[in-house]
């Protein structure tokens, strides 16, 4: 008993011969044997128990350290994701605000095109307008340069007729006076007009 006690449940009783009280004292020793192999038993069961409590508790100890690396990793990679979807974000307002100046200056040069345009009809139609003019003006020119050459016409017919008018006059008297003093032009005026000068020197 002070064997198992002292947890020394190796220790066996060893049944011996005790008359009639050997037969009871052989069934104790039995028993108390019997119990001293299960409590053996028990306590060597619990101490693998108990190791392979220890194994899972250090395996879920290197598991939660692993799991604790990779949360940490897992939250630096959120936060650097996090960052470069911040930078994305920026990228994309950034690429925004140029395709919206992009958008402004497209329609700022196609307001100045249509601008441009309309400036364009407008000389073309002032040089229409300018040419129509001149047609105008280059047929009232010629207008005045015809009435001008009539009018030249017309003074120098005037002139000519004048001129002849005053050679006929002299013609005439020289045919009246019928003398050898008369003029050269008068003769030939009379020698060419005779016949005007009779009729002239008849009617005189």
């Amino acid at each position: 008993m002070s064997q198992l006690k002292s947890g020394d449940l190796s220790h066996r009783i060893k049944v011996g011969d005790w008359g009639d009280l050997g037969e009871s004292y052989a069934k104790l020793c039995h028993d108390f044997n019997a119990l001293a192999e299960a409590l053996q038993g028990l306590v060597s069961s619990l101490r693998g128990s108990a190791e392979t409590v220890e194994t899972s508790a250090a395996d879920l100890s290197g598991m939660a350290s692993d799991m604790s690396r990779r949360a940490e990793t897992q939250a630096a990679t959120l936060e650097q994701s996090a960052a470069a979807l911040d930078e994305l974000s920026e990228s994309v307002q950034a690429a925004a605000a140029r395709a919206k100046s992009a958008d402004e200056a497209v329609s700022d040069g196609r307001r100045r095109a249509e601008e441009g345009r309309e400036i364009m009809e407008r000389a073309t139609s002032a040089m229409a307008s300018i040419a129509k003019s001149s047609e105008q003006i280059t047929q009232i020119i010629d207008v005045i340069d015809d009435i001008a050459f009539q009018t030249n016409l017309l003074a120098l017919n005037a002139g000519v007729e004048a001129a002849r008018a005053g050679e006929i006059r002299q013609g005439l008297r020289g045919c009246r006076l019928g003398g050898a003093g008369a003029g050269a032009t008068g003769r030939r005026l009379c020698d060419r007009d005779q016949g005007p000068c009779l009729r002239q020197h008849a009617a005189g």
